[in-house]
């Protein structure tokens, strides 16, 4: 017999501990319990809890002082240290590898663009991932987004990764 997700909304019936084990009609969500309100009595247009809640959310708004407060200005930001890279997003197209001989990173620094460097990986049998990413100057670094902005538009570039392996990419865009 197939099973639902845990995670699918059904309903079922749980027993209600506070009035003696009476069942009650329940939602289950996930993990998580929400009792259906009960059927409002017949003069009664509004569920008392509903009633409750209105009632907070207009003592509220006329409480003395909550009106009055006005939001604080933004302090004015620090000026910029000298030698200070503005933020940029770039867009780039990578290929990613694990660790490179030397001799392969020999063959990559002539090359002009990605898809001869794909085809010097595939010659040395080197797995790699083909694809497009942003990265953020402000978490890459200023010192990396220096020697970026000095590449020629669309050169190609060579960086050892953090976690080991090699990044291939070209900046295809700014903003």
């Amino acid at each position: 017999m197939a099973r639902s997700s845990p995670a699918a909304t059904r309903r079922c019936r749980r027993p209600d501990l506070t009035t003696g084990g009476e069942l009650k009609p329940a939602l289950k969500i996930g993990a998580d319990w929400a009792i259906l309100p009960a059927k409002p009595a017949a003069g009664d247009a509004m569920p008392t809890n509903l009633r409750a809640a209105l009632a907070l959310v207009a003592a509220v708004a006329l409480a003395p002082g909550l009106a009055a407060a006005q939001p604080r200005p933004a302090a004015p930001a620090p000026p910029a240290a000298p030698g200070a890279v503005k933020r940029v997003i770039y867009r780039m197209e990578t290929l990613q590898t694990g660790e490179l001989a030397p001799d392969v990173l020999a063959k990559l620094k002539p090359l002009n663009t990605l898809a001869e460097c794909e085809a010097v990986l595939k010659a040395a049998d080197m797995p790699f991932t083909w694809g497009k990413a942003e990265y953020d100057s402000d978490v890459i670094g200023p010192a990396f987004v220096r020697q970026l902005e000095a590449l020629p538009p669309g050169e190609v570039f060579v960086v050892p990764r953090q976690g080991g392996g090699t990044l291939i990419g070209v900046i295809i865009g700014r903003r």
